[in-house]
């Protein structure tokens, strides 16, 4: 039953019919996790979650990727480690090669093609401003949303995942995942383009800056995380509808009197190596 209400909810997150109700479907997924935060089905949530990321319209991608980040972002606590492993590496990067080849393209991959070849994409625009009037752009936008779901995640477990990979099948995936992480960022930074590649440039240095930052010893300062995705189209722009629940995070001053073990420690700074090095290769372009 309870997988049969995911998939329900992911072929309206699908249907072209309305774009408010596939914006409600993608809302019900995050709630169907929340309230029953089993790993099966948080796991089939995000999966459902990863297929609308790669869906023709901007709300529905930009609405699917929000909630994607808010999901994890709430529940991440309780995740194991084999879990933050499938999502760091399968989930989120899985999204950005899709995102990347999409604007690669031109705007859109084989399977925003076939979406927007099955109905006319005339019946649903909204308004948009002209930094946003192409499909490109509109890719670009969502790249944006990535890096700073990234942000948020690394902001709020980096220590969780420092540990994460000790008891995990594969001891050795956070290594790549984090260099994964400083290449897209570094990538992101020093995108060449007009005024729309802004945002993608200043998302990319400052998800490197946070590398560096919640790597230290000292670790970066955190703050309240908002967790909402509830959104519908009204009079052709994409708005909130309910107010975001306030997730605390844990105070970054604390890793200031942590006791790591030594493990922890060269694990800790080598990835802090890592972040710095690629910060100090970024002043190259600066």
């Amino acid at each position: 039953t309870r997988d049969a209400i995911i998939d329900c909810c992911l072929a309206f997150g699908r249907a072209r019919h309305d774009i408010n109700t596939s914006l409600t479907a993608t809302g019900m997924l995050w709630s169907l996790a929340d309230r029953d935060p089993s790993r099966s089905t948080v796991d089939a949530v995000l999966s459902r979650l990863a297929e609308l990321t790669r869906d023709s319209r901007a709300e529905v991608r930009n609405c699917s990727v929000n909630t994607l980040f808010s999901c994890v972002v709430g529940l991440g606590g309780r995740f194991v480690d084999e879990q933050w492993c499938v999502c760091l590496r399968d989930t989120m990067f899985g999204i950005l090669d899709r995102i990347t080849r999409a604007i690669n393209d031109g705007g859109t991959d084989s399977d925003a093609r076939s979406n927007a070849a099955a109905a006319g994409d005339d019946r649903y625009k909204v308004n948009v401003h002209h930094s946003r009037n192409s499909a490109t752009k509109q890719w670009a936008a969502t790249q944006v949303l990535v890096l700073k779901g990234l942000e948020r995640v690394l902001r709020t477990f980096f220590d969780r995942l420092l540990r994460s990979d000790e008891d995990a099948d594969d001891p050795s995936w956070l290594l790549p995942v984090w260099k994964n992480i400083l290449g897209v960022a570094f990538d992101c930074a020093t995108v060449t383009g007009e005024r729309e590649a802004l945002d993608m440039r200043l998302a990319g240095v400052e998800l490197l800056v946070l590398c560096a930052q919640v790597s230290s010893k000292a670790g970066a300062q955190n703050s309240t995380a908002r967790v909402g995705t509830n959104m519908e189209v009204v009079g052709g722009a994409l708005r909130v509808t309910q107010r975001a629940s306030v997730v605390e995070e844990d105070d970054g001053d604390e890793s200031l009197g942590r006791n790591d073990g030594p493990e922890v420690d060269l694990k800790r700074q080598q990835l802090f190596v890592l972040a710095f090095e690629e910060l100090s290769h970024f002043r190259r372009h600066v």
